[in-house]
């Protein structure tokens, strides 16, 4: 017997508010993510535990690869930024011990 509460809000509202929301606390905060996304799925949308549950790991992976390639993404400006950063430290403690030493 499949017994199903009526959703309290609209898939839209879900999809465009609430779903967000839960991957934005996901992105900075990270633990319970798959939680919200179960508890939402029961509270706000009146699914079973079973099919809530379900939505929510794929909801949850979706947030993961999702923050995996913002990183990913990131870690190259960082690396490149790095790099620059050291070739200019090191031209810098170049040009003071080839002339800084000539002032004194």
């Amino acid at each position: 017997m499949r017994v199903e509460a009526a959703p309290r809000i609209s898939e839209g509202k879900w999809q465009k508010g609430v779903a967000p929301l839960i991957g934005f606390y996901d992105g900075y905060i990270g633990p319970g993510t798959g939680m919200f996304f179960a508890l939402g799925n029961v509270a706000l949308r009146g699914r079973q535990i079973i099919e809530a549950t379900g939505t929510a790991k794929v909801l949850n992976l979706s947030t993961n690869i999702g923050s995996l390639i913002f990183f990913y993404l990131g870690w190259q400006c960082v690396v490149e930024s790095g790099i620059g950063n050291d070739g200019g430290t090191n031209h810098r403690c170049l040009f003071w011990f080839t002339y800084g030493r000539q002032r004194r």
